[in-house]
C-alpha cells in the first residue's frame, strides 16, 4: 500500500515548483528566455535569500527529529517515533525546497548572462560593420 504523504500540500507545492524550475531552465538553455542582467541578478538574490532563510529554519527545526519522552510505555514510544519521522520528512522537504531555490538562482544568473552575451555580440557586430 502506498504511504500517504505527511505534508501533502507542501510536497505537492514543491513538486510543482520543481517542474516549473525544469521548464524555466529548459527555456534558458534553449535561449527562448533571457533577462536583463540586473533583473536576473535581483531574482537570483531573492532566491539566495530564500536559501539563507531555509538554512536558518532547518537549523532551528532539527529539534523536531529528537526523541522526546511521551511516556515510558508502548503508546509513548510509538508517539515518539511518529513525531520523529514527521520531523525528518519535514526537514527533507525543506532541504529540497532550499536546493530548488539554489538551482533557480543559478538559472536566473544564466538567463542574465545570456542577455549580456547577446548584447556584447550585437555591439561587436556593429563595431565590425555587421548589422
Amino acid at each position: 500500500m502506498a504511504q500517504e504523504p505527511l505534508f501533502p500540500g507542501l510536497e505537492q507545492g514543491l513538486m510543482d515548483a520543481q517542474e516549473h524550475q525544469q521548464r524555466l531552465a529548459a527555456a534558458v538553455e534553449s535561449r527562448k528566455l533571457w533577462m536583463e542582467a540586473g533583473v536576473a541578478d535581483e531574482a537570483a538574490q531573492c532566491c539566495d535569500q530564500a536559501v539563507d532563510n531555509l538554512n536558518v529554519w532547518l537549523q532551528d527545526a532539527r529539534v523536531l527529529t529528537r526523541r522526546l519522552p511521551f511516556g515510558d510505555n508502548q503508546d509513548g514510544y510509538a508517539s515518539v517515533e511518529v513525531f520523529r519521522q514527521a520531523g525528518e520528512k519535514y526537514l527533507e522537504v525543506m532541504q529540497d525546497a532550499r536546493d530548488l531555490f539554489f538551482e533557480m538562482a543559478a538559472t536566473y544568473r544564466m538567463a542574465g548572462g545570456l542577455m549580456e552575451h547577446t548584447e556584447q555580440d550585437v555591439a561587436q557586430g556593429f563595431e565590425r560593420g555587421i548589422p
